[in-house]
């Protein structure tokens, strides 16, 4: 009777560590789904705005060049191939700029994205190492002779009688 009793208790304390390794894992991914939904609508955001800042620095450069007769004049005068020149640099330096900010989101993200990786990491591991004991300790126990069970079960409520004392103390 009191080995199955001690075995029920550690089945018990199995599906405990079980349920809460659950809700451990639910709050990490609730996380991360969060933390998907975020950095999707940030890169979103930077998307928008980059095609918005296209179209004004475009449009800013394009009234630089000069229209109707004024074309003419700047052609021959090579003014309109050096505005040319300097809308195609500015041009490019922007892409540039467009890309690196989209480069250090990205970068940013990740770090987030790893640091949420690691605690996933940790609880499986945790977790594998809390049930490996469990398991060891259970097979160690059932191996045990019935009089060795039973000094094992003493040995234990010697164990749970001073931890329950020191916790009255405190």
């Amino acid at each position: 009777m009191i080995i199955e009793r001690f075995t029920d208790k550690l089945h018990d304390f199995s599906a405990s560590t079980e349920t809460q390794h659950d809700r451990r894992n639910d709050v990490l991914t609730q996380r991360r789904q969060k933390l998907v939904s975020a950095h999707r609508l940030t890169r979103e955001n930077l998307r928008a705005n980059q095609a918005e800042r296209l179209v004004a620095e475009t449009k800013g450069r394009a009234s630089n060049l000069p229209t109707d007769l004024k074309t003419l004049w700047f052609r021959v005068t090579g003014k309109y191939r050096k505005i040319k020149l300097a809308n195609e640099n500015e041009a490019r330096e922007n892409k540039t700029r467009d890309r690196q900010e989209r480069q250090a989101l990205v970068e940013m993200q990740l770090r987030e994205r790893r640091a949420l990786q690691h605690g996933f990491l940790q609880l499986r591991h945790h977790h594998e190492i809390t049930m490996k004991k469990l398991n060891r300790d259970m097979g160690v126990y059932l191996e045990l002779s019935g009089q060795d069970q039973n000094e094992a079960l003493q040995r234990q409520r010697q164990k749970n009688i001073k931890r329950v004392r020191n916790l009255r103390r405190e």
